[in-house]
């Protein structure tokens, strides 16, 4: 569909939220909010890459460990 583009779908993730603290890595079902939404992207066709944005190093790890960019 996009010939010769490279398409990156980038999620951003920060665990400075003052009304709900620590929500990227808050689990659902044993499975941490961030990485939840980054599966969601990989199963879509055009994205080439999934990219987590955080300036947070837990979240990094978290991400990287998953087999994830950040």
């Amino acid at each position: 569909m996009y010939k010769n583009k490279k398409i990156a779908c980038v999620i951003p993730a920060r665990m400075s939220s003052s009304r709900f603290p620590n929500k990227p890595l808050a689990k659902i079902l044993g499975r941490e909010l961030v990485l939840r939404v980054a599966d969601i992207a990989s199963k879509v066709k055009y994205f080439d890459r999934i990219i987590v944005a955080t300036e947070d190093e837990i979240i990094k790890e978290t991400v990287e460990k998953e087999g994830y960019e950040a």
